[in-house]
């Protein structure tokens, strides 16, 4: 696996400006020991030869979180105010509106039935879309990154090489 890596004075920097340190297992090799079902990958660097350093692995735990609630959602739980790419452009939802037209249902247990409804998502452009409540919608999520380097401590000076 290949990552993206900068060298400023002596440190090498994933593209998100966090910190990273040779991995001790492989040594930035990327590869351990092997077996038949993932090769020779190390799962301490994923495989990409690097690890956070340890400074700055609060704020790189709290960014993968916030990715990771952002990668899937349904529009039920998409809220005003959110930026999400549509169309290939990122929009921000200025409105949401829940129509009562019933476009599905689902069983709850032995007998209940659950309707799913039209919901009309409301963009700053202008534009509009019409999705089920429940609809899995992919949504790329634009995440300020400055926010968690920010967290990063400074690096005291027996760190730096």
């Amino acid at each position: 696996m290949t990552i993206e890596v900068q060298i400023i004075d002596g440190q090498i920097f994933n593209k998100n400006g966090f910190p990273l340190d040779e991995c001790s297992r492989c040594g930035a090799t990327g590869h351990y020991s092997f077996n038949t079902v993932t090769g020779s990958r190390c799962f301490k660097c994923n495989g990409s030869g690097f690890t956070i350093q340890e400074r700055a692995l609060p704020a790189w735990k709290a960014l993968q979180e916030e990715i990771a609630t952002h990668k899937r959602c349904t529009p039920r739980i998409m809220k005003v105010g959110d930026v999400v790419a549509h169309n290939r452009m990122w929009k921000t939802i200025v409105s949401i509106e829940t129509t009562d037209q019933v476009c599905g249902w689902f069983q709850r247990g032995d007998s209940e039935k659950v309707y799913e409804y039209k919901m009309i998502l409301k963009f700053d452009d202008g534009t509009e879309d019409c999705v089920s409540q429940n609809q899995i919608m992919k949504r790329a999520y634009k995440i300020d990154i400055a926010k968690y380097r920010e967290m990063i401590e400074p690096a005291s000076d027996q760190e730096v090489k």
